[in-house]
This record gives structure tokens, sequence and C-alpha cells, in this order.
């Protein structure tokens, strides 16, 4: 009898422990945790109600939502926000929520399958250890320290270590660089990426992508979708790695990506008054349509790449676009103007994907459309040449149409007219190699002859950026072309020229697809305009080079010969001003034309 009053006893004994063992949780959870808005407003937790910026809030809201076994529903989280929007507050309070969840565990490791003693850990990423060190030990522990809830459970992390945050429970928070070599030979659970588009990127190494595949493989084989990728960045262009996850993240339920205005992270600051803008693509359609507060519109205006890049999260096609404003550019281009060489396959394999074509594909489709010159003027071709395996020729024809008076203004701000010289666009196209095959130089001459001989252009002048055949020049010469090699990257003032025609409305041009991407992603490097390594030139190349010399074509007296002048030159006013007259005197001629004249 007494026995099995003792088993009663120690059965009651159990049950109360079981009781108080699990009063405030379940089997997994030591204590429910609370949702991120109580965490951050309450004054239990981070007291935060009247700090934290709205849009902040809601954001936290949405990615850091929960599934139903309490864990976090998404498993990668992608924002791309405006400058001054909270991006460290987003990522600060988002390494402490998830150790909060962590804390709230009985066994944090067992919860993911881990053996007891396993380091669970959380790296915060930035472009370098610095920044890196600031957001883990200046936002996070002030974060901690001020945490009611951290310190009355005395979670605080181990004032004794400098290198990093220890938590309780085997919970490690590192503050890494783009190399993040601390976090790979650990259990590494969650992984910030801040500031994605300041990594280290060149034309060989996209150092985030490299690092994001090199943890992502290591932190799903361990965890098995309960790991979590942040990535959170100012936006930049639209080929940058943080661009690519965010589309991944639109199709993949698991995963969440938002875009935040600067209006939409503090509202606060801005009166409820909204104007629509169209955001357009490279072609000039519109993909959205944004409402703008009134009070930036004067900012949007004076430079709309910046704008919404930086102010509303949308990439541009360049980190410095020596275009500014491109949508004014859309607005030159002809509307009834033929294009009469569309570019095949467009629509499917843009810009870096073309189908092969030949100048022999050209003149066939070009003799279908019965393509000719007009009488009475002269025509320029421009090239930028290259050779190598499927490479690419920029091809482009003009001609100078006539002059128009434009109204100017001196550095004292008084206006002035000057007679500048009008271009139009005739032809413009690339030519593309098959794979393993070069470019044919002979192709190019009998496409050049078929234009001036059959087809009525009266090409005098073929200028090159850079010529790779030898015979290709002596050939041309020698057929009555004159033949000028002349560097864009040498001359920036090309460019200047060709753009300051396009506003003044002194280029009457066509859409071409292609030479519009290329156009929207030049670099203004200030010595010269350039490409991004994931774009090219060619095109823009051999228009702005046919153009500036179209447009001075009437000083050309003498023999062209080659010159390629490698010096600074102060960037013209206009396009080629050799051919303007102001005043009825003929603008002296610029150093670049003066020295290819006998």
């Amino acid at each position: 009898m007494g026995n099995t009053a003792d088993l009663f006893q120690d059965i009651e004994k159990l049950a109360k422990e079981m009781l108080d063992k699990y009063s405030g949780g379940d089997e997994f959870w030591e204590e429910f945790p609370v949702d991120i808005e109580t965490f951050v407003c309450s004054e239990d937790y981070l007291s935060w109600k009247d700090s934290i910026y709205p849009g902040i809030l809601n954001l936290l809201r949405e990615a850091l939502q929960r599934g139903d076994d309490g864990w976090l529903k998404y498993n990668e989280c992608i924002v791309i926000a405006g400058q001054g929007c909270g991006k460290s507050q987003f990522s600060s309070i988002t390494i402490l929520y998830i150790v909060y969840l962590l804390l709230c565990m009985r066994n944090p490791q067992k919860f993911f399958g881990l053996a007891e003693d396993s380091r669970l850990q959380i790296i915060n990423c930035a472009p370098s250890e610095d920044q890196a060190f600031k957001v883990v030990f200046g936002y996070t522990v002030n974060h901690v320290n001020n945490c009611g809830w951290f310190k009355r459970k005395n979670y605080l992390p181990d004032p004794n270590v400098k290198s990093e945050l220890r938590f309780p429970k085997g919970i490690y928070v590192t503050p890494g660089s783009s190399s993040a070599k601390p976090a790979l030979g650990h259990n590494l659970l969650v992984t910030v990426f801040d500031e994605v588009t300041s990594f280290d990127k060149t034309a060989v190494v996209d150092s985030a992508r490299e690092l994001y595949n090199q943890l992502w493989g290591r932190m799903n084989k361990r965890f098995w979708g309960k790991e979590l990728f942040v990535g959170i960045s100012t936006a930049n262009t639209e080929d940058d790695f943080i661009e690519e996850r965010f589309k991944e993240c639109e199709r993949d339920p698991r995963k969440y990506c938002k875009r935040m205005t600067i209006w939409e992270s503090k509202p606060f600051l801005f009166k409820n008054e909204f104007f629509d803008y169209d955001v357009k693509d490279v072609s000039g359609n519109t993909i959205k349509t944004i409402k703008v507060p009134i009070e930036l519109k004067s900012e949007l205006e004076k430079n709309p790449v910046a704008f919404l890049r930086d102010v509303c999260g949308i990439p541009s096609l360049a980190r410095s676009p020596f275009i500014k404003d491109f949508a004014s550019v859309l607005s030159t281009i002809s509307l009834t103007k033929v294009n009469p060489l569309p570019e095949v396959g467009w629509e499917e394999n843009g810009y870096g994907n073309p189908l092969p074509f030949s100048p022999i594909d050209a003149l066939s489709r070009l003799r279908s459309i019965n393509f000719g010159g007009e009488s009475g003027y002269e025509y320029v071709v421009g090239l930028d040449l290259s050779k190598g395996v499927r490479d690419k020729c920029g091809f482009a024809l003009v001609h100078r149409k006539g002059d128009r008076s434009i109204t100017k203004f001196d550095k004292d701000g008084k206006p002035y007219v000057v007679d500048l010289p009008i271009i139009e666009l005739d032809l413009v196209t690339r030519f593309v190699v098959k794979p393993e095959q070069e470019l044919n130089f002979g192709e190019i001459r009998e496409l050049i002859f078929a234009l001036r001989n059959e087809m009525g252009f009266n090409i005098k002048l073929i200028v090159s950026d850079s010529y790779e055949s030898i015979d290709f020049k002596q050939i041309m010469l020698q057929s009555g072309f004159d033949f000028v090699v002349f560097g864009t990257d040498a001359h920036r003032e090309t460019f200047d020229s060709f753009l300051e025609a396009v506003l003044d409305g002194r280029f009457i041009w066509f859409k071409h697809d292609p030479l519009l991407y290329e156009l929207q992603r030049l670099e203004d490097l200030v010595k010269k305009v350039d490409h991004p390594t994931t774009s090219g030139k060619d095109l823009s190349d051999a228009l702005v080079l046919a153009s500036y010399f179209a447009s001075g074509r009437k000083l050309l007296k003498g023999k062209v010969i080659e010159s390629v002048p490698n010096r600074n030159i102060t960037p013209v006013i206009s396009v080629g001003l050799g051919g303007g007259d102001v005043g009825g005197s003929n603008i002296n001629i610029p150093n670049p034309l003066d020295k290819i004249l006998r």
C-alpha cells in the first residue's frame, strides 16, 4: 500500500513539474513569443512606438510574419528602399527579433535538429567591416540594452566579448565584411546583407552574388527552409545582384520583397497631395505610374533618373548616367520617321543576346524596302569596328539636313543666337557574327559600296572609332571615300555635342531599341563617356562619330587623313562646331578637326 502512495506522490510531483515547466509555453517554446509589432512598440520590450518610422514598422510586420510552428514564414527577404528610409532600423530590429525568438525556445538547437552544444550563427555583412560593426555594436546593442525583456530575463550579451554578440543558448551575432569568413565554419541560420549595391563589383567579380551563392548553400543544407537571408539596400542599376534576387522573390511564395519610397517610410514629412509620374522603360513605354508628393516635384524634374533611384528605390540603367533626363531624349524621336532596320529578335533576346546579323543580311533587307538616299546631301558613315568571336560592329549613316537658329546664353546669362547644324539619322544597326566566326570586313565594304553606288547615298566620309584591318581602310580610300580614325574615349565632345543636338531638337531620328538601351546605360566618367560591364556602346559610338563629323562636313575641304589625338579637349557647345556660323563668320575649327585636314 505504501508503494502505491509513493507512486501517486511521484506522479503528482512530476505532473506539477511538467505544469510549471510548460505553463508559459509548450514542448518547444519556453515562452510564447509576441508578434513583431508588440516587440517593437510595447514598453515591456523595445518601447519604440514613437521612434520607429511608420513605413519600417509596416515593413517589419510584413517581412517577419510567423508560420504555424511559430518560426518565420519567409526564408528570404529583399528590401530596396530610398535613401533615408531607415534601412539600419529594419536590419538591426530584424536581427534582434530573431535573437528574441530563439531565446524564447526551450532548446533552439533541438528545434532545428542540431546537436545540443551547436552554435547558432547570425551574421551581418556590409561592404566594409566598419559598417557591419556599426550595425551590430551600434544599433543592435543599443536596442538590446534598452529592451525590458532582455534585461528582465538576464539575456544581455557577454560584455567581455568585443568581436561579436554572444547570447545564452549558443546564439551568436557576428559582424562581417563582404568576405563573411567568420561564419563559414558555423551553423549559419541568418545572413543579413546591408547595402548590397555597395559590395565590390568588377567586370569579372560580383562579391555579393558570389557570397550569396556560397552562404545560401550552407544555410539551406543545414536548416532546410528554416534559414533566412535578408538583403537590404538602396537601388542602383537594373543588373545589380539585389535586383536579380528581387525578381526571384516575386516568383516564390516562400520569399518576400518590397520597394519603399521615402514618403512611404516617413509619411509625416509630407502633405497628402500627390501628382502622377509615369515610369518608362528604355523604349518609352510606361511601366507603372507612381504618386509622388507635390513637395518633391522640383527635385524629380531636376534629375528624374537619380530621383527614381535614390528616393523611390527604382533602379536606373547607369550608376552615373550621362543622360540625366532620358524622357526628354525620348520625346525628340520622330513618330513618323520609319526605322529601316529594326533589330530582329529584340523582344525575345534583348540587348545582351542578339541574333547573328551580317552586312549581307542588312543589304538584303534594305533592297527589299527600296531604301534610298536623297540627292543634294553628303552622307557620313560611322563605324565602331571590333574583331573576335561573336563580336559586334556598330554602323550608322547620317547626313546634315541644314541649319537652325538656336538661342544660347553666355556665361553672364545674356542670350545670343547661333546657327547650328541639323543632323538626320538614316540608318543605325549592329552586325553580330555567328559563334566562333570573325567579323567580315569585306561584307561591310560591300554594304557601303551598295549604299553609295546602288541606293543613291552620296557617302563622302567614313569615321571609325578604331580599325582592325589596314586593307579595309586602304580599299575605302582608294575607292574615293575619306577615312578617319577618331576615338570617342579620347574625345568626350562627340557625346556632349550629340546630346546637345538632341535636346535642341536638331537631331532627326527614329526609334531603335538597342540604341536607346545603350544611350540610357551610358556612364558619365567626367573625362569620358563609357558603358558598364554588362552593356556596350557599339551603336552609340558609331552614331555620335557620324553625327559629329557630319555637322562639320563643309569645312573638310582637303583630303582627310588618320588622326587619333590623345589629349583632353574642352567639350564643344554643339555637334561639330566647325560647321556652324555665328553672326555670319565661321567659328574656328575645333582641335580634333584641325588635326585631320591637310
